[in-house]
């Protein structure tokens, strides 16, 4: 699944006979999944929340999802949120990557300030 195609799960409701998870938690954890792959989320998604992540059982014919397919989604989709991730540190540490060779220089004028002859 690439981060910039999400298209939110259509997931099963389970038989009347057991339990699923409650549909607007599961409903609310996709929507700041496909917020995080698209890189709009100001709380992104981690891998640690995918694990983490627990979802009320609701009781039979209270219409929740089927928890193998969400349990199946959010297994699926860990590897495209951790893309993501990565991409959104490196674009943080991009600047102070930038900043490298303006330290050296400012470090070199400082070392010629200090060992200057009087």
């Amino acid at each position: 699944m690439s981060e910039s195609g999400f298209a939110a799960p259509r997931f099963v409701t389970p038989p009347l006979v057991r339990r699923g998870y409650d549909t607007r938690q599961v409903d609310a954890f996709v929507r700041r999944v496909g917020d995080t792959l698209r890189g709009t989320s100001a709380a992104p998604v981690t891998a640690r929340d995918l694990v983490t992540a627990k979802f009320r059982r609701v009781m039979p014919l209270a219409h929740g999802y089927a928890c193998t397919d969400v349990d199946a989604f959010l297994f699926d989709i860990a590897p495209a949120l951790i893309r993501a991730n990565s991409a959104r540190a490196a674009v943080a540490v991009a600047p102070q990557r930038a900043l490298i060779p303006e330290q050296r220089q400012a470090r070199r004028w400082l070392g010629r300030l200090v060992n200057r002859p009087n």
